[in-house]
């Protein structure tokens, strides 16, 4: 299978954290995310999981692209550190 560094990531902009950035999780419950996905333009079979981690404490670093929403950045800075994985998704590209 193809592989796909763990730590892709194309510059150090950081968009402004905004309020609908927000959610809660609650246990055995589940998140779309369908952003900031690379495509996968070669022919191959690709195995697929993705990691999340929550760190309220973690220094924000990059340049910032305008001001973060502060209520925003409190629920981070107050919410529940955690690091979470889902399933691994197995899927074939063709030419």
């Amino acid at each position: 299978m193809p592989v796909l560094s763990e730590h892709h990531r194309l510059c150090g902009n950081i968009n402004p954290l905004k309020m609908d950035e927000i959610f809660i999780l609650q246990p055995g419950g589940t998140r779309k995310f369908d952003e900031w996905i690379p495509p996968f333009t070669k022919p191959g079979k690709y195995k697929v999981v993705l990691s999340y981690a929550n760190i309220p404490s973690k220094k924000w670093d990059g340049i910032l692209m305008g001001e973060h929403n502060p209520l925003a950045m409190w629920f981070v800075r107050n919410s529940t550190e955690c690091l979470l994985e889902s399933n691994a998704i197995i899927f074939t590209v063709s030419e």
